[in-house]
């Protein structure tokens, strides 16, 4: 290829390494120290974990798998867009993920979709809800739970007819460890994990936590602090895009 084009060599490079980082390529060696290397890189596929270099750190986890089981190409004209709230106490870390599904498709072209969501092991889950923005009415659920290596997955099956927009939500508890508190000056690690092979999603994340507290945010992160509407709480967040693995380490003290 470099023969006959060199001058694309360079543009090629730089896709396939985009293409790696942005998850919509996984490699698999059956040469094991070099497997060992894709996999520090990020670029074998497999299920992650945040990573934590204080005793005082709370690792915390999220993913979003989608598999379209409608047997057409529904999901290439879905609009999808992903909020998460991440509220802090001491005794637990309460979290509520909104995932909107907007069906551009035409027809009779549903989206009949099984969505999980993979959260730590020690998850207790509260409650489902599915929100049918177009017709303006709401249903509950109950997830099925099962465990895959050391985390929680939760799932439940949608269908968002052609034309119509749908969210669900999920909200869950993550149990604290012994001494996580702004007087010890605790830290939250989050990774929210990219799935394979999906497109940019825009993004809300933010960390809710008591207005008499404060939170820091780590040296490298690109979170910034926005303006709350609660009286009682203070906010911390920001909107992106996940173009990659996203991860966020926040330290949480007393004013």
């Amino acid at each position: 290829f470099t023969e006959n084009a060199p001058d694309k060599s360079a543009q090629v490079a730089e896709a396939f390494y985009s293409s790696l980082e942005e998850r919509h390529i996984q490699m698999f060696l059956h040469n094991a120290r070099a497997q060992e290397s894709i996999t520090l890189l990020g670029w074998d596929g497999g299920i992650k974990s945040a990573k934590c270099e204080s005793a005082k750190c709370l690792k915390d986890y999220l993913m979003i798998v989608d598999a379209n089981l409608g047997g057409n190409k529904a999901n290439s004209k879905i609009e999808r867009e992903l909020s998460l709230d991440v509220s802090l106490s001491p005794e637990r870390i309460s979290h509520e993920l909104v995932v909107t599904y907007k069906n551009n498709n035409t027809g009779n072209t549903p989206y009949k979709n099984y969505v999980r969501i993979y959260v730590p092991q020690d998850s207790q889950f509260l409650k489902g809800e599915v929100i049918k923005a177009t017709l303006g009415e709401r249903e509950y659920f109950t997830p099925r739970e099962n465990q895959e290596k050391d985390k929680k997955v939760l799932g439940t099956l949608i269908e968002v007819p052609a034309g119509q927009t749908q969210e669900i939500h999920f909200t869950w508890d993550a149990v604290t460890q012994e001494g996580f508190s702004p007087e010890n000056d605790s830290e939250i690690s989050l990774l929210w994990q990219k799935q394979s092979g999906v497109g940019e999603d825009p993004v809300s994340l933010r960390f809710l936590y008591p207005k008499n507290t404060k939170l820091t945010l780590s040296p490298d992160s690109t979170l910034i602090p926005t303006q709350s509407g609660l009286t009682n709480r203070g906010t911390v967040g920001y909107n992106t895009k996940l173009l990659t693995n996203l991860g966020a380490i926040v330290k949480w003290s007393s004013k």
